[in-house]
């Protein structure tokens, strides 16, 4: 069959070797690739050799030739019979309806296709609202947890003039050495940027990591000061580039007194 395959696609075949063809590319998957393959090669054959002119006299050698040959009647067509005028007065009535409804099925497969899209945009907000409400509720629990617990000190920074109703909060557990700090009504950061904790000991900043805020202007840090709190005198906070600073380049926007 694969030798049949090539004169199959350039239509070199005859009626009764097309239709055993025909069949066969049905059953057989590998035949019809290699069909559709041979499809590809012969639509670009017109184009694989170079465009001449045809000579000025050709034309008037084919119109010559075609006006000798002997003229024959056209065949003449028979009339169509009882039955067939029938099929065909059907095929008038049922072909636009057919259309109608082809049209509305696409309408409808169209219309079905956007109701999902809107759908699984629907979805996927609110699985991330649901995931920032989840990470707010847990930072509250573990905020909480610090401020209730034994012999923690509380410290807070208030905005600058960059960020005057900013705020932040810091708690600090002694006998743990590690502190919590909560930030709120902080300006929205560029992609790219992030907030950045300093902590100073005589004129020297020494970081206390970095955060993030949510869509409120609200983020929270755990901090793991270098040394206990008590050897530092201020605090602060600035924006810097995402992954931190050796130290502060870019605005402060909170400060506070230890």
């Amino acid at each position: 069959m694969g030798d049949l395959l090539a004169p199959y696609v350039l239509g070199a075949l005859d009626t009764l070797d097309r239709k055993p063809v025909e069949d066969h590319l049905l059953a057989c998957a590998p035949c019809a690739q290699l069909a559709r393959e041979y499809q590809t090669i012969a639509s670009s054959l017109a184009f694989g050799v170079s465009l001449i002119d045809p000579p000025p006299a050709l034309k008037e050698q084919v119109l010559a030739r075609a006006a000798a040959l002997p003229q024959s009647a056209p065949p003449r067509t028979p009339s169509p019979g009882r039955w067939q005028r029938m099929w065909d007065g059907m095929n008038a009535v049922m072909r636009p309806r057919a259309a109608a409804v082809a049209v509305a099925g696409a309408v409808g497969i169209v219309a079905l296709a956007v109701w999902v899209a809107v759908l699984q945009s629907e979805i996927a907000s609110q699985r991330a609202a649901t995931q920032a409400l989840a990470r707010t509720l847990e930072q509250q629990q573990q905020t909480l947890a610090w401020a209730t617990g034994p012999a923690v000190l509380r410290y807070t920074m208030s905005g600058t003039e960059s960020a005057p109703s900013a705020w932040a909060t810091m708690l600090y557990r002694p006998t743990m050495e590690e502190a919590i700090l909560v930030a709120g009504d902080m300006p929205l950061l560029p992609a790219g940027k992030v907030y950045q904790l300093w902590l100073v000991r005589d004129g020297q900043r020494t970081s206390g990591g970095t955060f993030t805020v949510d869509a409120s202007g609200r983020g929270q840090a755990l901090v793991h000061p270098p040394l206990p709190i008590k050897e530092y005198q201020s605090m602060g906070v600035t924006v810097e580039p995402t992954g931190g600073s050796p130290g502060p380049t870019g605005a402060r926007v909170l400060r506070g007194s230890l």
